[in-house]
Formats: C-alpha cells, structure tokens, sequence
C-alpha cells in the first residue's frame, strides 16, 4: 500500500494489520475559530472572513458532492481546491460513508449533521477562546463510542481554518515544546506570527508555558478552538470500542495531549493518519511533538500530485495546504480497505475527474 511509516514502526505496522480490510466510519468534525481571521495565518479561504464558510462548504463537498453554502468549492487565495477534494475522491473510491459533527461553527452547514452543542470560538488573543469545553467532552465521548459499535474502526478528520495556531496555543499551555513545529496551509510558515498570537492568548489567559499541563480542558478554553474539545471526546470514546485513526496533520498533536493529559490509556489503540506533505514538511515537526508526551503512530498517505495534468493541483507539491478534511486519513483507510487496490495512482485519477467537475461548474 502506498503508506508511509513516520514513527513507531512496530506500532505503526500492528495498527495497518488491525485495520487492513476493515470497514471505517469518516466523522468530519467541523468548527470555526475567529483565530482563523488574523491576517497571515490560514490559507483556508478566498479571504479572512470566508473561513467561515470553509467548514460547511467542505462538509457538503463530502456529502453532495458539492458545495451549498457557497459557489464552487472552497479555495485559497491562490486559486487552490480545498483538500475535501481528496478526501471526497478517496471516500467515493472504497465506499466509505460519513458522518458530519458540528464541533462549533458560525455558518451552519446544509446538510444532516450531529451537534455537541458547541459554538465557534473566539480569538485566542483574548484568553478566553471556547465556551462548555467539558460538557462538549463528554458529548463527544458519547457519540464517538456509539459511532465505533456500527463499523469496525472510527477515521475523524476535522476542518477548521486557524487550526495549526489554536493547536500552538494548547500544546505551549501543556508544557509541551512546539515552537516553530506545528505546520501550514501555507508554503512559508508564519511561525512568528502565530508565536506572537500564542503569546498574546496566554498572557490575556495569566497563563504561560506549561501551566494548564493538569487543567488540558482549561487550556482549550484559553487558547485552543471547539474542534478540539469534539475531537478529544469523540477519540476518547471510539477508542474504548476499537481502533481510531486520527485523520489530519500537526492540529493532531493538540488532540493527543489533551488526551493524554485526560486519559492516555485511550491512546493505545490510536494512530494518526496525514500526508506526505505534512511528514515531509521541514518546516514542522509532527513527530517530533508527539514524542514529548507518547508513543501514538503517525501513517502517512503517499500522495503525488506532481503527474497531474492540472495546475491548481500540481502545487499542492510546492507546500500549499498539505492537509486538511482529514484528507490524508481518508486516503489511508481507502487503501487499507481495499487491500491496496486502491492505490496513489487510481486516488489521483479519482481526484482529477473530480476537480475537473467541480470547476466546471464553479
């Protein structure tokens, strides 16, 4: 199968045996932050304010096959399909079906979907970033450990533009070191910035480095965003029933130490499923945070974009997005599924005939 191993080979290996053939469940677990607004800090979007949109749209993307809330499909400024793309191609090729979760949007999406009864959050700078952490936690763990009983295994992606700065944010208050190693949609990271935000968040919080390392709820409400909160609960609860692949990039790392501040015993049957883009980043560390607080699995899906006849997808291999809508485990457990039928090659076919429809219609 054409999976990378980053990390933990022995754990790594013993995961893809355990989930190789099965059937998954994909949960999109969607939310906004305001964080996602700042200047410089996401390409998730034409602009700032449309992030708003970004969730929703990517949702009914992976549903409809196409997006209501807004025309086309969601972009970056630079004219680059969302990741949803990959994801949807990889989901309709193995025949995976999905379930959206409202973690705490802004926009809510047209289409069937779950609501923890989270909100969007604010911008960490103000130190007081998510409302009802907890109680979404416990929702959350609800919900994820009644999903695992109707499939084999749990894939949660997650999109939340603003992401990777919330995910500093919560790592930082954790104790745990990520500075300059969480990654970007962005080809340059803006490492600074976010450093600058981070910093601004802890100290409106009166909290600084390490500091919540026992409170890791509080640290989400200081500086983190909603999706976390919905994604720490599903984990925690699908895990008690069977595998979960954690499906997105360094935003995942956030997620595992909240988890393994609450309960790392849940992190025994859990990997993280990204690309190639995000474990090949020099630019960011996603195995090089896990491994301050655990010994969780990072999977990597090979993907290739550079044969593709189109340009709006061939500079995904330039650093653009990278990750996002659980693309990379979406495409993992399309391989693990299939038994490596479906391959990088037949998923880029997918995507293309894909792309061309949805800008055809845009």
């Amino acid at each position: 199968m054409d999976i990378l191993i980053a990390n933990n080979e022995f754990k790594a290996k013993a995961f893809l045996e355990e989930i190789e053939g099965k059937n998954p469940l994909f949960i999109c677990n969607i939310a906004t932050t305001e964080t996602g607004k700042i200047p410089g800090l996401s390409a998730a979007g034409a602009n700032p304010d449309f992030t708003d949109f970004t969730p929703p749209a990517d949702a009914e993307l992976l549903l409809l096959g196409k997006c209501k809330s807004i025309q086309g499909v969601p972009i970056t400024p630079d004219g680059i399909p969302t990741p949803g793309l990959i994801t949807l191609s990889a989901l309709q090729l193995a025949d995976i079906p999905v379930l959206v979760v409202n973690g705490g949007v802004k926009v809510k999406p047209q289409i069937p979907y779950v609501d923890l009864g989270g909100n969007s959050g604010r911008d960490i700078r103000t130190g007081n970033s998510v409302d009802n952490v907890e109680e979404v936690i416990e929702r959350g763990k609800i919900l994820g450990e009644q999903l695992a009983k109707t499939c084999d295994y749990l894939v949660i992606g997650e999109s939340i533009p603003g992401g990777t700065t919330t995910a500093l944010g919560v790592l930082l208050a954790l104790g745990v070191k990520a500075q300059g190693k969480v990654s970007s949609t962005l080809p340059e990271n803006p490492h600074n910035l976010k450093a600058k935000v981070v910093e601004a968040g802890l100290k409106a919080a009166r909290q600084n480095f390490g500091s919540l390392k026992n409170n890791p709820a509080k640290a989400i409400s200081c500086v983190g965003d909603p999706m976390m909160a919905a994604m720490t609960g599903l984990v925690i609860g699908g895990a008690r029933q069977g595998p979960v692949l954690m499906a997105g990039g360094t935003q995942m790392t956030a997620v595992l130490a909240v988890i393994n501040a609450l309960n790392a015993e849940s992190l025994c049957n859990v990997a993280v499923g990204t690309t190639r883009w995000v474990v090949k980043d020099v630019k960011s560390d996603i195995c090089g945070i896990i491994k301050q607080f655990c010994e969780v699995p990072v999977l990597a899906a090979d993907l290739d974009f550079s044969p593709s006849k189109y340009p709006g997808l061939r500079i995904y291999e330039t650093g653009l997005v990278k990750e996002g809508v659980g693309a990379g485990g979406a495409s993992i457990a399309a391989m693990a599924k299939t038994g490596g039928a479906v391959t990088k090659d037949i998923l880029l076919k997918g995507i293309e005939s894909n792309y061309a429809q949805l800008m055809s219609k845009k």
